[in-house]
């Protein structure tokens, strides 16, 4: 139901919900869909360093390039997520992100759903309040 990826001591391990075994929702760590950093291409004759210019500060040991992939397809209405659990973060948190498959513009109706509340973090602070981000909150440009 979950694997786990840690970069020093945060712990990262991918879940999803489904209870009425719809099929419809997966979570994992894939190789290959992460952020390269110190990764190399081939041209057919000879290899080359790449590191995707998004991903300045990725993770330099991690040699499968691995991303973790959320889906969930079907209706909003199917009582079913895909996410992950985020333990032991030290400091504050920065930075969360995700890639969307959308031809044009979050609004387009085409690819995957973007609104307000869906796909999201939900974000747990140790004095345990609960912070949400969608991936339209704040709309993309």
């Amino acid at each position: 139901m979950g694997d786990v990826a840690a970069s020093e001591s945060v712990r990262l391990r991918s879940r999803f919900f489904d209870p009425g075994d719809t099929e419809l929702v997966q979570s994992g760590w894939i190789d290959g869909i992460g952020c390269p950093t110190d990764a190399s291409t081939f041209d057919g004759t000879s290899s080359s360093p790449y590191t995707d210019p998004a991903c300045p500060t990725g993770d330099r040991r991690d040699d499968s390039n691995q991303g973790l992939l959320l889906a969930k397809t079907g209706l909003t209405a199917n009582v079913a997520s895909a996410g992950v659990v985020i333990r032991h973060v030290r400091g504050t948190l920065t930075e969360l992100g995700y890639d969307i498959r959308k031809p044009d513009s979050s609004a387009d109706p085409r690819g995957s759903h973007c609104g307000a509340g869906s796909p999201r973090f939900n974000i747990e602070a140790r004095n345990g309040t609960t912070y949400f981000l969608g991936c339209n909150s704040p709309p993309a440009p």
